[in-house]
């Protein structure tokens, strides 16, 4: 495909690596798109790093990237995300014109038992630590289990600062106009599948998309269903570029 005037901004999730998004970055790469597969502030290092880290460091450090590639890009920006990349991508397109946005697994509201205890204890016992889930239950492809970085655990005080995240994201959700692709998976037991319905309700785009995976669970850019949200996503950027 000839070289395209259109930037990408890839966002991993949550405690998680740029890793997660690599697969993808590599398939819009030979798009022909500029491809950025981004670092959140506090990945890929400790999880007492991510601790010091606010909600607000990611937007400050996506927005750079954002307009380092807008610079690059006279097509535009489009930004995807995995899980809390998801979110940061709507917020993306909530403060600044994005292209388009697809997100993978993204949440504006988590709505189990513990993290609304997390809620009260966090202010309370903010050093606390919650371990990360098994790999077993978090991907249901056996291969992958093998390569998925994640941190083993995170402190309550950096849980707090994604809710943070998540209620800025949603309540304003309806200044999303860019066209919208969200993607999940049936068996995402980390984020309802009723997030889809929550953002495409919201949002002000007129062109929105979504996809429901049969396979994988809430890691989508690492679990069996990716290749299908993959070409979905590439799919999506092609009819907008």
């Amino acid at each position: 495909m000839p070289e395209s005037d259109c930037g990408a901004l890839l966002i991993h999730g949550f405690t998680g690596y740029s890793q997660e998004m690599q697969g993808l970055a590599q398939l819009l790469a030979d798009d022909g798109y500029r491809v950025h597969n981004t670092v959140l502030p506090g990945h890929e290092e400790t999880p007492d790093d991510l601790r010091r880290i606010r909600w607000t460091d990611h937007w400050d450090h996506l927005e750079q990237e954002f307009r380092r590639l807008e610079r690059q890009c006279p097509g535009g920006v489009f930004c995807l995300g995995q899980s809390m990349g998801g979110a940061l991508s709507l917020l993306l397109g909530e403060r600044l014109p994005v292209k388009g946005i697809v997100t993978f697994a993204a949440p504006v509201r988590l709505t189990g038992i513990p993290i609304r205890l997390a809620s009260l204890l966090g202010r309370l016992v903010p050093w606390k630590k919650i371990a990360a889930r098994p790999m077993e239950q978090q991907l249901a492809d056996p291969e992958m289990r093998k390569i998925h970085k994640c941190y083993p655990f995170f402190h309550l005080e950096s849980l707090l600062e994604l809710l943070s995240l998540l209620r800025e994201v949603k309540d304003n959700l309806e200044k999303v106009t860019a066209p919208l692709l969200v993607i999940h998976a049936e068996e995402d037991e980390v984020v309802h599948p009723k997030n889809m319905s929550w953002i495409l309700d919201a949002v002000s785009s007129e062109a929105k998309e979504s996809l429901l995976l049969s396979q994988g669970r809430h890691p989508i850019t690492m679990d069996l269903g990716r290749h299908e949200a993959f070409e979905a996503a590439r799919s999506f950027l092609r009819r907008i570029v």
